[in-house]
């Protein structure tokens, strides 16, 4: 068994102390510009600046897309879940990364999903990669 030196474990508690004092901010959480692509992790939150909006990732129901280095017949498809707060409506939607919808309109949101990364690395892992949605939001 190896032992982790005492001058390790001090500068990481001096930086951990550090990092609580400065009151650093959540990192599930990001601030995004509209009309601009933006990758969201799998429980984060995406808010716009200056707008009561937010959208926050919160599962992958389906994920049928073929895992790399496996031949398969059809590509599959991943949707995603998503909680929507838009100027006081929350509502949760379900988007597709290959099928309609693609999109959702909430209140005056538009937030379309471009791609999921993340899931089955290889062929019988049961266990996913991080995910991460790739998406936009607009205006309508």
């Amino acid at each position: 068994m190896s032992m982790i030196p005492s001058h390790t474990v001090a500068v990481a508690l001096v930086l951990a102390a550090f990092g609580c004092a400065r009151g650093t901010a959540d990192p599930r959480t990001a601030t995004i510009s509209l009309g601009q692509p933006f990758e969201l992790a799998l429980g984060a939150t995406a808010r716009v600046p200056d707008l009561p909006h937010s959208v926050t990732f919160e599962a992958v129901p389906q994920d049928s897309r073929c895992p790399a280095g496996a031949m398969c017949v059809w590509a599959g498809e991943a949707t995603v879940r998503l909680r929507v707060i838009s100027a006081g409506e929350d509502v949760r939607v379900t988007l597709s990364d290959s099928r309609v919808p693609r999109s959702a309109v909430v209140g005056a949101l538009e937030i379309e999903l471009l791609s999921v990364l993340g899931g089955r690395a290889a062929p019988g892992d049961t266990v996913a990669v991080a995910y991460r949605a790739q998406l936009v939001l607009r205006r309508t």
